[in-house]
């Protein structure tokens, strides 16, 4: 193997190394893990009071200091009536976000919403992430997620975590 001099320009990586030990000053940025779950139970709400979907996904991070990012898409929120589709994100029983009429609709029109939110992991403890929805205010529609009309035909949702080190 040639011996290339490294220089505040750069480095030759033309060869293959061998990197032992502790890097140093590089930062952080590493994924740690990702967990994913697809969705595809239909669920259809007329209230106005938040429920449970069915979307939820548990993590265990990995170090104490890394970042969290969880993302929720939820698809064919159709409905039957004018209505405002809302939603809740929770870790475990705490309330991190709320998205009230995330997205409203006319009669039984389809499309998706994406909600994202970013943590600090603070321990390694496992915890529950998990998405309420509610038709917000009410306005006397059926809000279908995973369900684009009352034939049970379905799509797909999805919830997806990805812990990035320090």
């Amino acid at each position: 193997m040639s011996k290339t001099k490294v220089d505040s320009t750069g480095i030759d990586l033309s060869d293959n190394f061998a990197f032992t030990g502790t890097v140093s000053g590089a930062g952080g940025g590493k994924v740690a893990q990702v967990v994913y779950q697809n969705f595809t139970t239909a669920f259809s709400t007329t209230s106005a009071t938040y429920a449970d979907t069915g979307l939820t996904l548990a993590i265990t991070p990995t170090a104490s200091d890394s970042k969290l990012y969880i993302q929720a898409s939820m698809n064919s929120i159709a409905h039957n009536g004018a209505s405002f589709a809302s939603f809740k994100m929770f870790e475990d029983s705490t309330e991190l976000e709320e998205w009230y009429k995330a997205h409203g609709y006319s009669d039984n029109e389809i499309s998706s919403v994406t909600l994202n939110v970013q943590r600090d992991a603070s321990s390694t403890s496992a915890r529950t992430y998990k998405i309420q929805m509610a038709n917000n205010p009410n306005t006397n529609g059926t809000l279908r997620l995973n369900n684009s009309a009352a034939d049970s035909q379905s799509a797909q949702s999805s919830m997806m975590i990805t812990e990035v080190l320090a």
